[in-house]
């Protein structure tokens, strides 16, 4: 069963703290959680899309900002190729696209959108949500936590939990349904095979 941002929430005892759309930083400054989703509303698993919304332009930038980049073992990947790898980790019915925590949300958020595309720092974890050509339509909802590490097990957990049957059979990786930016969970990747995807 798809997640909605408050079912998750309330898995984690956390109280929604505010939301805002992409580009736009949080005012809360302290520790605690944020979500990235298509959704709208808290309560609802909106506006999702049965196909990834991959945009080509962005992977070949990444490719260009990431020459040693490799899929599989293969050096410098197709567009093609890394496009259809990535549409193996998406999610058809879910909204949420990325869990992370921070002990600054404020200052995570906005390393996590300018962080160029192919680069290591200050936040690479934005990378694979940057290949959406949505990203103007989704929405940062976070919520304060006195433990933002054990606050984004939780979550992630959960949501893996309540992915659907059928969803996880169409995955590249279904023992690891988590949302499609996030790549790893108490130690255990995604099994993707796209690796140096930083200089």
């Amino acid at each position: 069963m798809p997640s909605t941002i408050s079912e998750l929430f309330d898995v984690a005892h956390l109280k929604l703290t505010g939301m805002v759309s992409w580009g736009e930083l949080p005012e809360y400054r302290g520790p605690g959680i944020y979500i990235i989703s298509l959704s709208d509303d808290p309560d609802r698993n909106s506006r999702v899309e049965e196909t990834v919304p991959i945009d080509d332009a962005v992977l070949g930038e990444w490719l260009l900002k990431a020459p040693k980049m490799t899929l599989d073992g293969q050096v410098s990947p197709s567009t093609d190729a890394l496009a259809s790898r990535l549409a193996r980790f998406w999610l058809p019915d879910e909204a949420i696209l990325y869990i992370g925590k921070s002990i600054h949300v404020q200052k995570r958020v906005k390393q996590y959108y300018s962080t160029p595309i192919g680069r290591s720092s200050p936040h690479r974890g934005g990378h694979w949500i940057k290949t959406l050509s949505v990203l103007e339509e989704t929405f940062v909802y976070f919520a304060e936590s006195s433990n933002p590490e054990e606050s984004e097990s939780r979550l992630l957990h959960s949501f893996a939990e309540r992915v659907s049957e059928s969803t996880k059979m169409c995955l590249r990786d279904p023992k690891l349904p988590l949302p499609f930016a996030n790549l790893e969970l108490s130690g255990k990747r995604k099994r993707h095979g796209i690796r140096k995807t930083a200089n």
